[in-house]
């Protein structure tokens, strides 16, 4: 397989794995709004209370969605690597609430660690397409590839002796205990160069293992529940009880 053809490939599996992503994230999260429970088990059947955490998080959910979506027009002009940043780019904003939360609650490092190790990847690919460092002036126009797929195959055939820039590459050297190196490991390939792109389906099926994790988590957890209301549960019902003397 050519390079040209490798490349065709990607941008076919690409489009394949957003459908197929789009179909896990709507059946697990978005069409069960699952976020929504969050804003249920705060507020209950009082019609004067609001939970601002549960609808955010749940616009999220859906400003997830409708990215889902749209990747599958097959007319959207992008390079395969492009959707899969932008769709990074958004599960880690997801990442970022949850990190927030679990911060005010004072959730265990390695509690995290041990169930929401996918949503810490992704902010390594985050990283990684936000601030790629030498990256970015040292590598000469890199291969984009999928993990498990033929172009990577091909890939390995055709261009023997490429740099993979690869799950284990992004956690060595884009994580928050970043190795020292990055320059030189770069420039062994900076003409051979190729990036293998996390399996996106795979990856959404796992995000909505965190994601219902993380809900569970909260509202499961009578002690979190009671933080989390003194800081993100409004009571509309004072202003409403003066607004009828008026």
């Amino acid at each position: 397989m050519a390079t040209e053809n490798i490349t065709e490939s990607t941008a076919a599996t690409a489009q394949i794995k957003f459908e197929a992503a789009s179909k896990i994230f709507d059946e697990r999260i978005a069409s069960d709004s699952v976020m929504c429970r969050i804003h249920s088990v705060f507020v209950g059947d009082d019609p004067v209370k609001h939970n601002c955490l549960g609808c955010n998080l749940e616009d999220l959910s859906e400003q997830i969605s409708r990215f889902l979506k749209s990747m599958q027009n097959e007319d959207v002009g992008y390079k395969p690597h492009h959707p899969v940043s932008l769709y990074l780019f958004l599960l880690n904003t997801l990442w970022e609430r949850i990190t927030d939360i679990f911060d005010i609650v004072s959730v265990p490092d390695e509690y995290r660690a041990r169930h929401f190790e996918p949503l810490r990847r992704v902010r390594r690919w985050a990283n990684f397409f936000k601030h790629p460092k030498e990256f970015a002036w040292i590598v000469h126009h890199p291969e984009y590839v999928f993990e498990g797929s033929s172009g990577l195959t091909a890939l390995k055939v055709v261009r023997p002796g490429v740099l993979l820039i690869d799950d284990q590459f992004v956690k060595s050297f884009y994580s928050c205990e970043r190795k020292k190196g990055l320059r030189k490991a770069l420039e062994h390939g900076k003409d051979n160069t190729a990036v293998v792109l996390p399996d996106i389906e795979n990856l959404t099926t796992e995000v909505c293992d965190c994601i219902d994790k993380c809900v569970s988590t909260i509202v499961d957890n009578p002690i979190y529940l009671e933080m989390l209301d003194d800081k993100c549960t409004i009571a509309n019902y004072y202003d409403r009880e003066c607004a009828q003397y008026e």
